[in-house]
Parts: C-alpha cells; sequence; structure tokens
C-alpha cells in the first residue's frame, strides 16, 4: 500500500492530488447524469449515474483503480456537482 499523505511528488496536477468532477452538460441514453474526473494521481476517467442512481466509473486505461483515498472525495464532490446542477 502506499502512504495517502505525501504523494505530491508523484504528479503535479492542479492542486497536486486533488479530485476535480466535471458534469457533462449533454446527458447519454438511459443514464441521470455522466462526466469525467481526474483523481489525485493524474488519472481521468469517464464517470455516469444510471437511471437508478447508481454511479459508475468507466477508466481510459483499462484495470484501472482509482487511490482509495479518493473514492470518498470523488462521491462527495460529484454528489455536490448533481445537486447544485438539479
Amino acid at each position: 500500500a502506499s502512504s495517502p499523505a505525501d504523494d505530491s511528488s508523484a504528479n503535479d496536477a492542479d492542486d497536486g492530488g486533488e479530485v476535480s468532477v466535471t458534469v457533462s452538460p449533454v446527458t447519454q441514453p438511459g443514464m441521470r447524469a455522466s462526466g469525467s474526473v481526474t483523481f489525485s494521481d493524474g488519472v481521468k476517467c469517464e464517470w455516469n449515474v444510471d437511471q437508478y442512481g447508481r454511479p459508475a466509473l468507466v477508466p481510459q486505461q483499462e484495470g484501472y483503480r482509482p487511490p482509495e483515498d479518493d473514492m470518498p472525495k470523488f462521491g462527495q464532490k460529484l454528489e455536490q456537482e448533481l445537486r447544485g446542477g438539479y
């Protein structure tokens, strides 16, 4: 496991380790919402929420797993973005 405290040298994305979420203005068929997320390691994934409210991540790199510490941040930011847009 990697230490979550000091990964700032790994990849200097925006603030060196922030999770950023964007919501697409275009809704895909069968989806409630979709967009993209950039994790603290600088890797970008697509995300979507189906009509039942289930979120899914679609990594651009097969087999990619986001840093474990990023998942709660992703969930919080996704919720904030979706609340702001509705």
